[in-house]
């Protein structure tokens, strides 16, 4: 295996072989899939992770006063059901997901994954709902904009 010299970190290579590797990435598991139900919605698998670091996010750190909605691609080549494709981008198929983020570093405050399970655009306000009342300033650009979202 070649290493990185920019990285460089002999341990893995020495310690774990790629089939080995390979083999825990497959098992690896998030959550019980007895208790999926019809209604666990499609990011079941991965939720328990998802709602801790977006827990994280929100405790560790509070947001200055510019934050920025807008929305991000996970590179994502394997069938998923909600795998979005924009031919426009560079990253051309992948995972949507809608982001509140401090406008000058770029913390995340607060994240969606688009799923696309019955959700409408006008739905992007909850994830403001947690800024409300604090005087901040929200910077979105022109996919976002409607007249609900503007109401708001």
């Amino acid at each position: 295996m070649q290493l990185n010299p920019q990285f460089p970190n002999p341990f893995f290579p020495q310690a774990v072989s790629r089939n080995l590797l390979e083999s825990i990435w497959q098992a690896w598991h998030f959550s019980v899939n007895s208790q999926q139900t019809q209604d666990s919605g499609r990011l079941f698998k991965v939720w328990p992770v998802y709602e801790y670091f977006l827990q994280k996010f929100r405790s560790v750190y509070s947001p200055k006063q510019e934050l920025s909605l807008d929305e991000a691609m996970i590179p994502r080549q394997g069938c998923l059901k909600f795998r979005m494709c924009n031919p426009r981008k560079i990253t051309k198929y992948g995972v949507v997901e809608r982001l509140v983020y401090e406008a000058v570093s770029g913390y995340i405050c607060n994240m969606d994954i688009y799923t696309a399970e019955e959700k409408k655009l006008e739905d992007i306000i909850s994830l403001l709902d947690r800024i409300e009342g604090h005087n901040h300033h929200s910077y979105q650009d022109k996919f976002y904009n409607s007249v609900r979202l503007v109401a708001y």
